[in-house]
């Protein structure tokens, strides 16, 4: 099983859309660890913090194993919400190295937005905070969560209802870590199509009457002189015209 997910995994990224360039937007910054993924959200001075979502005995207790893996997707036992701080920082590459993601994206979202989902996030940390423990291997504090854990609703669909909060659109399933960030394309508008009218639609005038010439004659010379009204000059050599019949 673990086999065919890390094939579906190779070709099943996951697009992020990041929200739209607004006044006092700050860096985020989303990372993958080729397994699960986590953001990182500053506060007022810069000091980032971040929040992980997974199984609380594969990824707080680090119990590994390939049966653990299986359990932890398949028959959870409980969740766990990690944290830790990392210090200030703006560059995607210095918070790879901090955190040892194997990919970081950056972008920027609203400040208010983040503000509201660091303190949610902070706030549901610390009520569980009589359950916390250290895992060395991921350097990261963890405490057990309420919401449920499993194949279907795993680290990376949680993270995504994070990147939701912050304005982000998110465009695929989420079951991976393998997120493509992009930014939103500004939608500029359509040109307006160049037409060439009669002189007449453009005037308002009544078109102008070939006294002398039969009703098609008069027709075709009348576009013509609209067209070069409008700017329209023909290439075409114009035929002499027949002597009109004397009536």
């Amino acid at each position: 099983m673990l086999t065919l997910l890390a094939t579906i995994h190779a070709g099943c990224a996951t697009t992020v859309v990041t929200p739209p360039p607004a006044p006092g937007s700050v860096a985020v910054f989303l990372t993958d660890y080729g397994r699960h993924s986590s953001i990182l959200l500053p506060n007022d001075a810069g000091v980032l913090t971040e929040f992980a979502f997974g199984d609380y005995q594969w990824f707080a207790l680090g119990e590994t194993s390939m049966g653990k893996a299986v359990r932890a997707m398949l028959f959870s036992s409980g969740s766990t919400l990690g944290r830790r701080t990392l210090a200030p920082t703006g560059e995607a590459e210095q918070v790879a190295r901090a955190t040892g993601a194997a990919h970081v994206a950056r972008f920027e979202a609203p400040r208010e937005r983040v503000d509201a989902l660091r303190s949610q996030l902070d706030a549901r940390f610390e009520e569980r905070i009589d359950t916390v423990t250290y895992n060395p291997l991921s350097q990261l504090w963890f405490v057990r969560d309420e919401e449920s854990y499993g194949l279907l609703h795993n680290c990376n669909h949680v993270t995504a209802r994070w990147l939701r909060a912050l304005g982000c659109e998110i465009r695929g399933t989420a079951m991976f870590s393998n997120f493509k960030v992009t930014s939103r394309a500004a939608k500029l508008p359509r040109p307006r199509r160049q037409t060439t009218r009669p002189v007449a639609a453009a005037t308002g005038l009544p078109p102008f009457r070939f006294p002398g010439l039969p009703p098609a004659r008069a027709a075709r010379s009348a576009r013509s002189a609209g067209a070069v009204s409008a700017g329209v000059i023909s290439t075409r050599p114009a035929r002499p015209a027949r002597a009109a019949a004397a009536g």
